[in-house]
């Protein structure tokens, strides 16, 4: 009897949202109000009665798009409510571990050419969004997923917000301003943008104001319900963080004072061209997230993990023998194979398993100094090897025996070692070295590696002839274990353990008559392997005695191969 009686609500719920007028009868809102009410007298955790009613309420909200406030807002607080009473029903239900937790969704609003798509692209890790000076490029709602510290996130980028006055005079403006609306609603952390070259303009303030309607919202986490996966449910505006765009060089100008007058708080300078300040900003949105579904995106990153493709790129200069030590690996002539230099122009993507593990080979275009291309063709092959080398776990980087290491091959390592990639060091046509010199030339260029690679320290290098198959199966043991590596994560008690004892043997550095002091040390991440050293004044850390902690992190944890990054924070840095 229950179900016919909220059945037959629903029915009459739905014609009222396909009511065209601005005015919904007495009668469709009296029938909300009792659908609602039947679904919170027969509602239970599992009982499939109360999504009907919620979803026609879902509906009418949407499609009214706000023409109706006092009804509307009516539905919300009923559906507000009849979501607080589901939760009574079952709190074992809700105290139960987060199993599977939906991406933390970002939207990134601000006026227009502030910079909004440049950080989503930042954000997602790849180039979606087109970014141009053009005023107004973006126009419709824009989403991509990307991940911070293993945590998921949905990236929202949006149309430049404008002057209500201006808004309601264009039609476009208006539907354009309502995507943006609809992605602060669904939003769970609000960047709100600001171009620091320009300071901060009349219409922001406005904005501002708009955006934080109460101190709390701006402040307080969001939910752990809102967090399973499904739909969003909201009560309240989403936290709102400031971000500064342009700041990069440490640019300081009036923007700085004004800022805090917009009342979200402390500002964080970024540069989302450069990638300057964007670790601050990932802990800021972080700090949004509760600790219980950090916890739970982290453990379902590290599951899924397991099941991924180790993405493995090979590079080095043009006629190497890249595309010749592909299909060596492959056992196949997958791929076409010439003397002529710049053979291969597009990267090529080949899935297959060693040893039960899959692996996603990917053979790239050489990469010559930047002096010498020669055509568009060759940039745009450039292009897509730096692309793949975005997406890669580890790369090969491919040397000549015959030259040793150029300068060219030293750089093409250290952009490996730069974007966080694994590196195995592999030098190629060693048949071809007279067997009087290979003894002193495996140890000139071991003595070289180690020198001049310094980021990559502890790399494997192993000596092939890819064309002869000579010595091709020790590659992908060496790829696995620097991919390993690549993953490690050390404990904080082991961390600050062996830190302990490192500076009883290398003492903190002085200035001035002030002594840093290292307060403690623990890893934030990895791939690569990231920690945060916290002291009591950053400005006391010189780049010498955080080499020093690197060369010392790696040979204790057995990170050779594996660039390591160390950033001093001070106790600001906590709170």
């Amino acid at each position: 009897k229950g179900l016919r009686i909220v059945h037959a609500h629903y029915m009459v719920i739905l014609r009222a949202t396909r009511l065209r007028t601005s005015v919904l009868s007495h009668y469709s809102e009296k029938c909300i109000a009792a659908a609602c009410s039947i679904s919170r007298t027969l509602h239970s955790r599992s009982s499939p009665l109360f999504v009907a009613p919620r979803l026609a309420i879902t509906r009418w909200t949407n499609r009214t798009g706000g023409r109706n406030e006092r009804l509307g807002a009516q539905v919300r607080y009923l559906s507000s409510e009849t979501t607080a009473a589901s939760s009574t029903t079952a709190p074992d239900a809700l105290a139960a571990p987060i199993e599977k937790p939906r991406p933390v969704r970002i939207a990134i609003v601000g006026r227009p050419n502030v910079g909004k798509s440049t950080l989503f692209n930042r954000l997602a890790g790849r180039r979606v969004a087109l970014t141009n000076n053009t005023p107004g490029l973006t126009r419709d709602r824009k989403e991509s997923l990307g991940e911070i510290n293993r945590v998921s996130i949905r990236i929202i980028d949006t149309a430049g917000l404008e002057p209500q006055r201006i808004a309601v005079k264009d039609p476009l403006l208006g539907k354009m301003m309502h995507q943006t609306d609809t992605a602060i609603e669904q939003a769970d952390v609000v960047l709100f943008m600001i171009d620091a070259r320009e300071g901060i303009t009349p219409p922001e303030m406005e904005f501002a104001r708009t955006l934080v309607r109460d101190k709390a919202a701006a402040t307080a986490a969001y939910s752990r319900d809102n967090m399973v996966e499904g739909e969003v449910r909201r009560n309240r505006l989403p936290p709102v963080l400031l971000v500064a765009n342009k700041t990069e060089g440490g640019f300081q100008g009036s923007w700085v004072g004004d800022a805090y007058a917009l009342g979200m708080g402390v500002p964080v300078s970024i540069s989302a061209e450069h990638g300057h300040g964007m670790d601050d900003l990932f802990e800021k949105i972080l700090s949004f997230v509760p600790k219980e579904v950090i916890e739970a995106h982290r453990k379902t990153y590290e599951e899924e993990e397991k099941k991924h493709v180790i993405q493995f790129a090979i590079v080095g200069r043009p006629n190497v023998g890249k595309s010749t030590l592909v299909n060596a690996l492959l056992g196949e002539d997958r791929v076409i194979v010439h003397d002529e230099a710049g053979t291969t122009r597009d990267t090529v993507a080949v899935e297959w398993s060693f040893k039960d593990t899959r692996v996603r080979l990917v053979d790239t275009a050489g990469v010559r100094q930047t002096a010498s291309f020669r055509s568009e063709i060759e940039k745009l092959s450039i292009r897509e090897t730096l692309k793949a080398l975005d997406f890669a776990h580890v790369a090969a980087v491919v040397i000549d025996a015959m030259q040793g290491f150029t300068r060219q091959d030293l750089n093409i390592a250290r952009m490996c070692a730069d974007e966080g990639r694994g590196v195995v060091l592999v030098v190629n046509k060693w048949d071809l070295v007279a067997e009087e010199w290979k003894e002193r030339a495996r140890e000139s260029m071991t003595k070289q590696a180690e020198g001049s690679l310094a980021q990559l320290r502890g790399a494997p290098l192993v000596f092939i002839s890819a064309k002869e198959r000579l010595r091709t199966d020790r590659i992908m043991p060496h790829v696995i274990t620097v991919y390993d590596r690549w993953n490690t994560r050390v404990s904080t008690g082991e961390l600050n353990s062996w830190f302990e004892q490192f500076s009883k043997e290398h003492p903190p550095p002085s200035y001035g008559g002030r002594m840093l002091k290292v307060r403690y040390m623990t890893q934030s991440s990895t791939r690569p392997p990231t920690f945060l050293l916290y002291v009591n004044n950053t400005e006391l850390v010189t780049q010498h005695y955080l080499r020093k902690i690197t060369r010392g992190l790696r040979e204790e944890f057995s990170f050779g191969g594996v660039p390591i990054r160390i950033y001093p924070r001070d106790r600001k840095s906590e709170l």
